[in-house]
């Protein structure tokens, strides 16, 4: 599954980087590498482009793009795939509060 799959609200944990040269060199110094937790914040209008939430940072990348990051969704069982973090909690204006 890539990250281009993932659906408005879900969040999914970066299992590679594909691509190669300095547009995976871009991706990875953006925030995008193995191991991280990545949020889908909202997709634009016309579903391009899509912005994510990574390291607490709001990054927007084209759904071409994101077809290069490959992603697990964390599974119901709870078999060591859980997130932790604040990648899922609303953001109001004054910051990051819990719901």
């Amino acid at each position: 599954m890539t990250l281009r799959d993932i659906e408005e609200g879900q969040t999914a944990q970066i299992v590679r980087v594909r691509g190669s040269g300095p547009f995976r060199r871009r991706l990875m110094e953006m925030g995008f590498v193995p191991g991280e937790t990545v949020f889908v914040q909202r997709y634009a209008p016309l579903r391009d482009p899509v912005e994510f939430v990574i390291k607490h940072y709001h990054v927007s990348l084209r759904r071409e793009d994101a077809a290069f990051v490959d992603v697990v969704l964390p599974s119901a069982e709870g078999d060591g795939a859980a997130f932790t973090g604040r990648m899922g909690q609303r953001r109001r204006r004054r910051g990051w509060h819990t719901k």
